[in-house]
């Protein structure tokens, strides 16, 4: 890695933090799906550059850089899970007359507090005191071992989500292959960023087909859980309604396990 890759990782880094800054404000202002969603992706990638500098240098430690985004990632995370099941229970049940939607507009209720009172505590000095932090790390770099570093990252997540596929063909374990896909395609995405690799931008190719995919799958596991849950502790004269609205998901989650059992095969062959 040269000096020019270096200063990549300085534009980069920038470019993040006034993307956060203004989607911080959108959020802020809005609170919906889409802008929790993407302020959330903007601190996975910042938490990627955090955890690929951690790699070449051990006293620089990602938990406590980590920590200034821990209050709102949690808070708003709650906040579009409940947001996702209520797009997800809107498709399949658009009466919007049963106890499960109100339950969900209930809780909504509570975690849009939780979330605008994170929000609102947040300290948007304590970004540009992060960046500070992270530009000092990168100016004591050494190019070449980050570049190093970042590629044996890459190649060891890589055959980690192999052996989680090949260890039980029959039983694939996707929520911790979600997981690991959500990291390695941050890191990725930020290493392609800084300097652009053919072999990288293969993989964040690979690993995009299976984002939307893996994602909705994963939507439906969470709100069908949330729909038991709700019928477990209540009981309520829709029960019928929203055992339909179970099963209709349950079956839509069975065809997409499947799917993507079979697709994760095919790529755990070539890596």
């Amino acid at each position: 890695m040269t000096d020019v890759n270096k200063g990549s990782l300085f534009t980069v880094l920038e470019r993040e933090i006034v993307l956060f800054k203004e989607q911080f404000a959108i959020t802020k202002d809005l609170l919906d799906e889409e802008s929790v969603h993407d302020l959330r992706v903007i601190i996975k990638r910042l938490r990627a550059i955090v955890y690929l500098l951690e790699q070449s240098a051990e006293e620089f430690k990602k938990e406590k850089h980590y920590e200034i985004f821990n209050d709102i990632f949690e808070k708003t995370g709650k906040l579009r899970e409940i947001h996702v099941n209520q797009s997800i229970l809107a498709i399949v049940d658009s009466s919007n007359k049963t106890e499960l939607f109100k339950y969900l507009k209930k809780k909504e209720g509570k975690s849009i507090k939780k979330a605008v009172k994170a929000i609102d505590s947040f300290k948007i000095n304590r970004v540009n005191t992060f960046s500070n932090n992270v530009q000092t790390r990168i100016t004591g770099l050494n190019s070449s071992q980050f570049i190093r570093e970042t590629y044996k990252i890459v190649k060891a997540r890589l055959l980690e989500i192999k052996q989680v596929i090949e260890v039980d063909e029959k039983n694939i374990k996707l929520h911790r292959i979600r997981t690991q896909m959500n990291v390695l395609r941050a890191i990725c995405d930020i290493s392609n960023s800084i300097k652009q690799s053919d072999i990288l931008e293969r993989i964040i190719f690979e690993l995009n087909a299976f984002h939307k995919d893996i994602g909705h799958w994963h939507d439906d596991e969470v709100f069908i859980k949330t729909c038991n849950k709700f019928l477990n502790k209540h009981k309520t004269k829709n029960q019928n309604e929203i055992e339909s609205v179970i099963q209709i998901v349950s079956e839509r989650k069975i065809s997409q396990e499947n799917n993507l059992i079979e697709q994760l095969k095919v790529f755990a062959q070539h890596i």
